[in-house]
């Protein structure tokens, strides 16, 4: 997938949310606290920038798990986890804990969706910016290049259409919900929409999304944009990895009149 004649064969290009088009730690930040403060679980001050990127891990990256790690630690996230790369240990943290009883399967669900509806919200808006240069980068893709442009998120579509506004014009479909690093929905989506795994370079900011696409089989791009640390990146193997969306166009503009 990484070789040169690869990217002359691309015809569609599908995309991640946050971290990709619109930086979210904010609004991700402050729904956590609100949420766990409804259910008076009040949680230690925690750094906005270091629960962003521990969502950039694999598991992590879904909504349960980093409810759990947050009820577990009481919000005390250390930074050496970042460091350290050892999920699994976060994830073994989370696992005692379910073993010894002390995290309530019924509480984690309904915060989860308490979240999602807060998120959600209107309110929120203020709380998410699009990333610099992403609407040209989108313009540059299905204009220049012709490419037909998609949006595959684990976010709710009200939250995805509220945040992209009319960005949203720019893509051919957007499914969201889709449980990352799970391949079902992706495949599903691009086969409703005639698109081949092969010739669909999935674009994505987290490992979960370099997981996603290489089980699929599709090639990824990571972006540094985003949740995803270069380290931890590159661990997973993606075809390539970029520093944002304008870098990705660029790179994509470059690699395909060269083949052409």
């Amino acid at each position: 997938l990484r070789s040169p004649r690869f990217w002359r064969n691309v015809k569609s290009v599908v995309f991640d949310v946050s971290g990709v088009l619109r930086d979210s730690r904010r609004c991700l930040h402050s729904c956590m606290v609100e949420t766990f403060e409804k259910h008076n679980c009040p949680l230690e001050s925690f750094d906005i920038d270091l629960l962003w990127h521990l969502r950039g891990f694999e598991r992590l990256n879904a909504l349960l798990p980093a409810i759990k790690l947050l009820y577990v630690t009481k919000g005390k996230l250390d930074p050496a986890w970042l460091k350290e790369d050892d999920e699994s240990a976060l994830m073994q943290l989370i696992d005692t804990a379910e073993r010894e009883g002390t995290v309530p399967p019924d509480l984690m669900l309904k915060m989860k969706e308490d979240f999602k509806i807060l998120f959600a919200s209107p309110d929120k808006a203020s709380q998410v910016t699009i990333l610099d240069g992403v609407e040209q980068a989108l313009k540059v893709m299905k204009s220049e290049l012709g490419l037909k442009l998609g949006v595959l998120s684990n976010s709710t579509l009200k939250a995805v259409t509220r945040d992209l506004g009319h960005l949203a014009d720019y893509f051919d479909f957007m499914v969201c919900e889709a449980a990352k690093p799970d391949t079902t929905v992706y495949l599903r989506a691009l086969q409703e929409h005639n698109l081949d795994t092969i010739d669909t370079l999935y674009v994505g900011d987290a490992v979960s999304d370099v997981v996603m696409a290489r089980a699929a089989g599709s090639p990824c791009a990571a972006l540094l944009s985003g949740m995803g640390l270069e380290y931890h990146l590159n661990k997973a193997n993606p075809s390539v990895v970029l520093k944002d969306m304008p870098d990705l166009a660029d790179f994509l503009q470059k690699e395909m009149q060269e083949e052409g």
